[in-house]
């Protein structure tokens, strides 16, 4: 068969989950298939030295001026099929894929589903608007919509997507990248002033409701009663210094002093060599957290709650807790901190099952039996 061409709608390339996917989907190709990314506002904080970038002109931070930009973007995304010829077409995220729309009869479309629950409706209704149409769409639009978790296509196919075009590919970690390394490891930690005994708890994510982190805060606070030499790394979009109601929550729990607040980070997995755990306490919204993928991939005990697909993570349940219960997290951050044997084999399986081949694998597989039917006489 011919090669590939593969064209990627989506909001930006910010730090996040779904956009390292996108990232590395984009910049691992096989052999005879090419990649090209559309955003909707030019904003990579990725490496672009891999990457074909076209910009649609939006200004994302305008969450309803940015409509105004919506004629000229569809027609710049048609003129750029129009170029490119892609043989399929992905839109990412709600907006990727409400985007996609505009091109839906000339190319093959794939749309990806990276969430469950949403936020509420006050607080994100433009979100929930064009959800709505997509799921009214989605039965006659997309050819395949991908989910990363089984619990994400659950929730979207009872709010009316259509479960005929579902599938679901679970997320992959560039397993080259994320290895754990002793020199790196000491190097870091020297770096962020991190002494030998210093139990370092990493909670990576963009200072966000849907992270929940008060209830991490309050989760570590009581964890620190048990280790008092614990020491909390943040990590992600917002978390920073800057953020004065993030140093009013930590200061509120008397946290200030062992809590280093880094903003984003590009080395992820040297951050990660410098962690002892991973922390996540999400209150809604996961589906599967490439944080907690590239944790285990890396060899670091994790402590979660149970939302999304979280629970189907090859880890012991203890490590697990419910929503909104900083005690339960905090005794699951306990029991990650005391080096159960059972983390050995968590660890094994979840490189073996969460690879970045396998990820990147099924995507050409679906590409190619797409393309496969758009040249069929």
């Amino acid at each position: 068969m011919a090669g590939l061409k593969i064209l990627h709608v989506a909001p930006h390339l910010r730090q996040g989950g779904a956009e390292r996917l996108l990232f590395e989907l984009a910049t691992h190709p096989s052999d005879g298939v090419t990649h090209h990314v559309a955003l909707m506002q030019d904003e990579v904080f990725f490496d672009r030295a891999g990457l074909s970038v076209e910009d649609l002109g939006f200004d994302l931070t305008r969450r309803f001026g940015a409509l105004t930009h919506l004629p000229a973007s569809r027609r710049g995304l048609r003129a750029l099929i129009e170029r490119l010829k892609p043989d399929v077409v992905q839109g990412w995220l709600y907006y990727g894929a409400f985007l996609s729309l505009a091109v839906a009869a000339r190319a093959r479309l794939v749309w990806s589903i990276h969430n469950t629950t949403f936020p509420r409706l006050l607080a994100n209704p433009q979100l929930h608007l064009v959800d709505r149409v997509l799921a009214a769409r989605s039965r006659a639009v997309p050819d395949a919509i991908v989910y990363c978790a089984a619990s994400a296509r659950a929730f979207h196919e009872a709010h009316g997507y259509a479960p005929e075009r579902g599938l679901v590919i679970d997320n992959g970690v560039d397993l080259t990248r994320f290895r754990a390394d002793a020199e790196r490891r000491a190097t870091r930690r020297a770096a962020l002033g991190l002494s030998d005994d210093a139990f370092a708890v990493l909670l990576s994510a963009r200072n966000d409701p849907q992270k929940d982190l008060p209830n991490c805060l309050d989760a570590f606070a009581l964890f620190r009663r048990e280790a008092p030499e614990a020491r909390l790394l943040l990590a992600g979009r917002g978390m920073d210094d800057s953020d004065a109601g993030l140093r009013a929550m930590i200061a509120a729990r008397g946290l200030g002093p062992v809590v280093l607040s880094l903003g984003a980070v590009a080395d992820m997995p040297g951050l990660l060599d410098a962690a002892d755990a991973v922390l996540l306490g999400s209150r809604y919204g996961e589906a599967m957290p490439m944080a907690l993928l590239e944790a285990l991939a890396m060899g670091k005990p994790i402590a979660a709650t149970r939302v999304g697909d979280v629970g189907r993570l090859p880890c012991p349940p203890e490590a697990l807790a419910p929503p909104a219960d900083p005690q339960a997290l905090a005794a699951a951050l306990t029991f990650s901190s005391v080096g159960d044997p059972r983390w050995t084999t968590s660890f094994a399986e979840a490189r073996a099952q969460y690879g970045l081949g396998t990820m990147t694998r099924a995507y050409e597989a679906l590409y190619r039996s797409l393309a496969e039917q758009r040249r069929a006489p």
